[in-house]
């Protein structure tokens, strides 16, 4: 709603504000996690400044998972972080952490494979994941089944006219 209402730049001050009430939030904390990974993708420049970076989207995610390491949203912020960077330890070490605690969400292996395409690196790590994303039914609000097959297509098109 803040960036919805605000557009003049409030949104970032009216997060943090959300994500230091007492009892923390994890809530606010994804929320703010969110809305710097945005920025970040915007703008390839932010990806290690002071505002709306990348870095910033990363401590979010962590303190996220120390709040409530049983939900999912945390790791699909820090395995697009990681996935974007080639971070590829810190990518697989999230992913088996998300599994461990989230068996039944596979929702950060698509939300990795999303930024691998979207950067044009490392097809066969993004389809990979596509595949264990499809090995089970999807939650709510996350892509489809269709969604993911559709990268598949756009992994071996892309991959094909190389």
């Amino acid at each position: 709603m803040a960036a919805f209402h605000n557009p003049n730049g409030e949104t970032e001050a009216l997060l943090l504000k959300a994500a230091a009430v007492q009892p923390p939030s994890y809530r606010a904390r994804i929320a703010l996690a969110q809305f710097y990974l945005d920025a970040s993708l915007l703008d390839s420049s932010l990806l290690d400044s002071s505002r709306g970076n990348a870095n910033s989207a990363e401590a979010q995610a962590k303190q996220a998972v120390q709040l409530s390491p049983g939900r999912i949203e945390a790791y699909a912020v820090l395995a697009q972080v990681y996935a974007r960077r080639g971070a590829w330890n810190e990518l697989e070490s999230t992913l088996a952490d998300a599994v461990h605690e989230v068996p039944d969400d596979m929702v950060p292996y698509c939300r990795a494979a999303e930024r691998l395409i979207a950067g044009g690196h490392d097809p066969e790590r993004a389809e990979h994941y596509l595949r264990i994303y499809l090995g089970q039914a999807p939650e709510g609000n996350e892509p489809t089944a269709a969604d993911a097959q559709r990268l598949i297509g756009r992994i071996h098109r892309s991959f094909s006219e190389l």
